[in-house]
């Protein structure tokens, strides 16, 4: 009787270490991380934009070196998808006589970047300025704590209480979005 069992535990514990080789397909290499399969150099995206614009730039010790340029043809690439490129690395740039500064955007407040104005507004979506924008028939600082989610953390956005107006330091294409937005809530 004893044997038995033994039989019947034995044929179930092997039973179940071959369902266990049935159920579990063998493990197939990990596929890495798109970030790490795309990273990029940023001095190697750089050294491209000098070759086909002509600047010249400085980067600084806190930025990135390793960017995630996905899809750019680094033998055609301009200006403007430069910033771009940046901008979804969470990079900023600013040009500061005749060189181009790159930095963390949480620094971006800490240069003197270009100032907007009706006159002075030709810019790419993806550069850093500051803009004061009026805040119409809404009270600006009542309105600061419902319009700041939609800009991002690096970005300032303050209240002026002498013209009921906004000064919003972001890339210009943030200030249009939020002078839209403005518009539509007056």
């Amino acid at each position: 009787m004893k044997s038995i069992y033994v039989l019947v535990i034995s044929i179930f514990l092997s039973s179940c270490a071959v369902a266990k080789d049935i159920q579990e397909p063998k493990a197939e290499p990990r596929l890495k991380l798109a970030e790490e399969v795309l990273s990029v150099p940023l001095v190697k995206v750089i050294a491209a934009v000098t070759k086909n614009t002509g600047k010249v730039f400085f980067v600084h010790s806190t930025a990135r070196s390793e960017i995630v340029a996905n899809g750019i043809n680094m033998k055609s690439i301009n200006y403007p998808e430069f910033l771009a490129v940046l901008n979804s690395n969470y990079l900023a740039s600013v040009e500061i006589e005749g060189i181009v500064h790159i930095f963390p955007e949480r620094e971006a407040r800490d240069f003197p970047l270009p100032v907007a104005t009706e006159s002075n507004n030709n810019f790419d979506d993806h550069e850093w300025v500051t803009k004061v924008v009026s805040s119409g028939k809404l009270p600006a600082e009542e309105s600061i704590r419902y319009l700041r989610p939609f800009l991002s953390q690096a970005s300032c956005f303050t209240a002026s209480r002498l013209d009921d107006s906004f000064i919003i330091t972001t890339t210009y294409g943030n200030i249009k979005k939020m002078e839209k937005l403005l518009v539509e809530l007056q």
